[in-house]
């Protein structure tokens, strides 16, 4: 921090990134600006605030996410599990019923290491059919989706434009990606993002294998690797 500029980090998770990368938008334009930011008078910037870093867990703002979502919203649990669950874990069997019941009642582990492939395979099986049951009854039903809308969030003002990709190139921007994560492509961010990262860099992406979304705030090595990212 200087005496002239306020410099913030910003945290988001699931969500919450959207909030931050409308945010992070909004401090950078105070130097400029362009697109929606300029509608804004000059008395409602705060030129003395700046964005130092951005932790992105689990994030919801990049354009390659909005497929993704979509298909949460427009097909069955049971038809997109079958599918999920054939990526995650290729030749094995539909879920059953009581394998969707176990699933929803009994979370996955969302701490687990595991070595042999066989076990991963079939903890990313579970996370799978957790995730694509509890987002479809639970998230992506009316009440809970217009509650999420009221927030009044539209892609436009949200959806990174370049500027959370410059942060990243410049090592100013962390991103937590869970492999089994149904809300967003993680396989696809990861290569994308890992790339433009510095290759010293204390950011790119923390790469957790086997478990999903919202697995990353259960962690400790989450946790450890955020404070040393913030404090480096």
């Amino acid at each position: 921090q200087s005496s002239a500029v306020k410099e913030v980090d910003l945290l988001g998770h699931s969500f919450g990134t959207a909030v931050a990368s409308a945010l992070a938008r909004e401090l950078a334009s105070n130097s400029g600006g362009s697109g929606w930011e300029q509608d804004q008078s000059q008395d409602d910037r705060d030129p003395d605030v700046a964005v130092r870093r951005v932790v992105l867990m689990d994030p919801m703002c990049f354009l390659p996410g909005i497929t993704k979502q979509a298909q949460l919203l427009r097909r069955t649990p049971r038809d997109l599990a079958a599918e999920l669950v054939e990526e995650a874990a290729p030749g094995t069997p539909e879920p059953s019923f009581r394998e969707v019941i176990a699933a929803v009642v009994s979370r996955p582990e969302p701490c687990c290491h595991l070595d042999d492939e066989v076990a991963a395979a079939n903890e990313r099986r579970r996370w799978v059919i957790f995730q694509t049951y509890f987002f479809f009854y639970f998230i992506f039903r009316d009440l809970v989706y217009s509650w999420m809308n009221l927030r009044a969030l539209r892609g436009s003002e949200y959806l990174d434009r370049g500027h959370l990709r410059s942060m990243n190139s410049q090592g100013r921007l962390l991103t937590v990606l869970a492999e089994t994560d149904t809300m967003i492509p993680a396989p696809l961010l990861r290569d994308d993002l890992s790339a433009e990262a510095p290759k010293e860099s204390p950011g790119g992406v923390l790469w957790l294998p086997t478990v999903g979304h919202g697995a990353c705030q259960h962690r400790q090595d989450v946790i450890e690797r955020i404070s040393e990212f913030l404090a480096a």
